[in-house]
């Protein structure tokens, strides 16, 4: 068997293995309390079964040749297997604190509270339920909001550093180009300075030469 059919089975065994989870979640509710507890061990056993399966598919996918087509969909697979499965576990979680509070209440029902009372301890449930809500999506904001802090800081820096390489480099040109300021002006000095020497030499074999016409006169 090919490491690529092994994969094929691990999905197929996974698509089977979730939807029985979820299946079983669902029917939760509407089991009696002394089925409850069996049906809860039963779904925290899938769930590790689930787990060990997506490790033996990480195992499995790094024997695939890197970069290539069936790793990259296999990786990409994992993943979103591991989003599932957690998601499936958070489910899980809330159905369990749901069935606890409900085990709760009859309890209490049980005790003698009026009717008043049962309505006031709904209420008060759904209230902290809310509650619990809105702080779990302020945190999330939190969280978010800091990580886009983090990512303006990150480019900033990053922009900054630019700035400063960029700074260094007008302050290299900036030399150089002094450099050649003063470079260029000794040049013009000696141009005007070879250009006088040629004058006079000019003037002096002028004069020599109208001297010796005179004479020759």
């Amino acid at each position: 068997m090919t490491t690529v059919d092994l994969l094929q089975e691990f999905e197929q065994n996974y698509s089977v293995s979730t939807a029985d989870i979820t299946a079983k979640i669902g029917q939760l509710q509407s089991l009696l309390p002394s089925e409850r507890t069996t049906a809860i061990n039963e779904i925290r056993r899938l769930l590790s079964e689930v787990e060990d399966l997506l490790e033996q598919m990480e195992l499995s996918v790094r024997e695939l040749e890197v970069g290539s087509t069936e790793r990259n969909r296999y990786e990409n697979s994992v993943r979103s297997f591991r989003t599932d499965r957690k998601n499936l576990e958070n489910e899980f979680k809330k159905a369990v604190q749901r069935l606890q509070r409900a085990s709760d209440r009859d309890e209490l029902f049980e005790d003698g509270l009026s009717v008043d009372q049962e309505d006031q301890l709904i209420a008060n449930t759904e209230r902290l339920e809310r509650t619990s809500r809105k702080i779990q999506d302020a945190y999330r904001v939190t969280v978010e909001t800091e990580d886009i802090g983090n990512t303006v800081l990150e480019n900033l820096s990053s922009q900054r550093e630019t700035l400063h390489r960029a700074r260094d480099r007008l302050r290299v040109g900036d030399a150089e180009l002094s450099s050649s300021n003063r470079l260029l002006g000794v040049m013009i000095q000696r141009v005007i300075q070879n250009r006088l020497i040629l004058l006079v030499v000019a003037v002096v074999m002028m004069f020599f030469l109208l001297v010796f016409m005179y004479r020759a006169l």
